[in-house]
């Protein structure tokens, strides 16, 4: 893996509750020893766990895009005793799932299964207009209990466009899907990411954006 073992520092920084950052030039020293000092050195929350329960009568199909090392099941999401992870000042979690609609039939018995006695989807149901929930699990820091903070997602929610923001995270997913050679990336090149990054810069005060533009065009140069 040449000069950096993302591995063993992924695992450092994770039992040791920290953050890693690989520095290779000057811009990412001022970014990380500067400007993200205070979200690494102070903790607003501990513990820090995400769920989504998606709604099998709007969601036929999901896929979690990242974090297959990170993933626990249910029941260690309402363990207080299971370790997760950190967030510090200032700093954004982005969570992405690619998801495909259709009038699936219910399975389970979660928020949006139907009774056991029917099994059957309702289009009146009570959540028929919702897409999923997110759970949030969180300690404030120095406490044992978690507190959970809930928000179901409408179709009237996500049926939009995206902000600049999101479109923006989403060229960061499918590159890393380009650079892993996945299957998803079939109909996806760095063209078309370009595109769609250049787009969505936003005000990009640090200029963070545009350095990632610029790895997008050199790794269109080496593919090509």
């Amino acid at each position: 893996m040449g000069n950096i073992r993302d591995d063993l520092m992924e695992t450092l920084s994770k039992d040791g509750n920290g953050n890693y950052s690989y520095i290779n030039s000057l811009r990412t020293t001022r970014k990380v020893l500067v400007e993200e000092l205070t979200g690494n050195l102070f903790t607003v929350a501990d513990d820090v766990k995400a769920q989504v329960e998606f709604n099998p009568e709007n969601v036929r199909s999901y896929r979690l895009l990242g974090y297959e090392n990170r993933i626990m099941s249910d029941q260690d999401f309402l363990d207080d005793t299971k370790d997760a992870g950190e967030t510090g000042a200032g700093n954004d979690v982005i969570i992405l799932f690619e998801i495909e609609l259709h009038d699936a039939t219910n399975k389970g018995e979660l928020k949006y299964q139907s009774s056991p006695a029917t099994r059957e989807p309702s289009s009146d149901s009570l959540y028929a207009d919702e897409l999923f929930e997110v759970r949030i699990r969180y300690k404030n820091p120095g406490e044992s209990r978690s507190n959970q903070i809930t928000l179901p997602v409408k179709l009237e929610n996500i049926l939009t466009r995206g902000s600049s923001d999101f479109n923006f995270a989403c060229c960061v997913a499918a590159f890393s899907e380009l650079l892993r050679d996945s299957m998803y990336a079939q109909t996806m090149d760095a063209d078309k990411i370009i595109s769609i990054a250049e787009d969505n810069l936003g005000r990009d005060s640090g200029g963070y954006r545009e350095d990632f533009l610029t790895l997008l065009r050199q790794y269109r140069r080496i593919a090509r």
